[in-house]
């Protein structure tokens, strides 16, 4: 069954910001409008998604991965955004 996820990090090197942002693409469905914030809709579970992610980090790495249940709001998202939000989080 696919979940909603929110994905957050904080990553100072770029390179390792290049190989999270590229393994977050392949997880399913993707969206980042907001810098560093990433939805994604996939049938992987949260640790898989963890494991699949800590591959690429150091100790000083920071990284958030949350479910999310189909409640949203938001302020100043453009009709595309919100539609992808609407289509993929929401229902």
């Amino acid at each position: 069954m696919e979940r909603s996820y929110m994905i957050s990090f904080k990553i100072s090197d770029q390179n390792t910001v290049n190989k999270v942002t590229d393994s977050i693409k392949i997880l399913g469905k993707w969206w980042n409008h907001i810098n560093n914030i990433w939805i994604v809709k996939t049938d992987l579970d949260i640790k898989t998604i963890k494991s699949y992610l800590n591959v690429y980090l150091s100790g000083k790495d920071q990284v958030i991965i949350l479910t999310l249940d189909g409640e949203a709001e938001w302020i100043g998202i453009d009709n595309i955004a919100a539609s992808w939000l609407t289509n993929y989080l929401i229902k």
